[in-house]
């Protein structure tokens, strides 16, 4: 679990920092496991070639309730397998940009809260603004 980065129980901010060619069931570049309340930041952060089997060839995030993943101005691209982003909890994604990834940008618990602004995705993304399709 967690081609790149496993998270299980803390607060974690990342920047500038590239997840590239991971490979995982699920998270192929990062997979947050973390607890309820716990907050999960990638700012500038790139996202390249990485695979996952089942969920998540970016970042799978299966944290509890009350957990949350924030991406600002991160690039995920040519992801491999299962949809970019996946899993449970609160997903806000800013600036971003999704390209050449072979599954879905964002597929989410029906559980899960998301929003999507100011991004880039190839195929669109519905539920967002100003996405570029």
């Amino acid at each position: 679990m967690g081609g790149g980065v496993y998270i299980s129980t803390s607060d974690v901010d990342f920047a500038n920092c590239a997840f590239t060619g991971n490979g995982a069931t699920y998270g192929g570049g990062v997979r947050n496991n973390s607890a309820a309340n716990n907050a999960v930041t990638f700012t500038n952060c790139t996202f390249a070639e990485n695979s996952a089997d089942m969920s998540g060839s970016g970042i799978n995030s299966a944290g509890q309730n009350g957990s949350s993943l924030k991406l600002t101005n991160c690039t995920f691209a040519n992801g491999i397998g299962a949809e970019t982003i996946s899993g449970t909890g609160s997903f806000i994604v800013i600036n971003s940009i999704f390209w050449g990834n072979e599954s879905a940008a964002i597929s989410v618990d029906t559980s899960a809260t998301v929003r999507v602004t100011n991004c880039v995705v190839k195929g669109g993304y519905t539920g967002g603004t100003n996405i570029v399709d």
